[in-house]
């Protein structure tokens, strides 16, 4: 069975292959993160990573800061929720 349930129309559209890789990669619109967010990422310029929750989107947020630390922990940001 395909998976077609798991995919909405937004994150479809954003999600393409890397020819050079063959990985997929998501590609998010400048509308959701911009561009000086961007690039203050990748030049080491931010170094904290909070996320903020009350109640469920506490759960939430905890969540996505373990889920980030995953992939990005080891490159010295300072992720929690």
């Amino acid at each position: 069975m395909k998976h077609r349930y798991l995919w909405n129309k937004p994150w479809k559209t954003n999600l393409k292959k890397n020819p050079d890789t063959g990985l997929l990669e998501l590609r998010i619109p400048e509308s959701v993160m911009p561009q000086t967010l961007q690039t203050d990422l990748l030049t080491g310029q931010l170094k904290k990573i909070y996320f903020i929750g009350q109640g469920t989107a506490g759960v939430a947020a905890r969540g996505c800061a373990d889920l980030l630390n995953t992939y990005l922990g080891d490159r010295g940001y300072d992720i929690r929720a």
